[in-house]
């Protein structure tokens, strides 16, 4: 399946990696593996991770505090967003990838 991104999960992506790599140099790269890794096991069971609401699912990242919150398409798996799990929780509940 076809990973697509909505332009806010991609901005929030760029951030916590850019946060992370001022942060200590390379963790940021980490982070991206760790992001990377998560939507490779999406693709393999797409239907395997929690569910939201009612076609929103979250995957949670091992090794860092964010979850992917993605859609299922017919032929794609949409990235809604990739959420700091700490922090408002509500906003991504909200969004759809529709929307962008």
């Amino acid at each position: 399946m076809r990973v697509a991104f909505h332009p806010d999960a991609l901005a929030e992506f760029l951030d916590a990696r850019g946060y992370d790599n001022s942060q200590r140099p390379g963790l940021g790269d980490e982070f991206a593996d760790e992001i990377a890794a998560g939507l490779d096991r999406i693709q393999q069971f797409p239907n395997g991770w929690t569910i939201e609401r009612q076609n929103t699912r979250l995957y949670v990242a091992n090794r860092f505090p964010y979850g992917i919150v993605y859609e299922l398409g017919e032929d794609e798996i949409r990235v809604v967003a990739i959420a700091h799990l700490k922090r408002r929780a509500r906003y991504r509940r909200k969004r759809t990838f529709s929307a962008a």
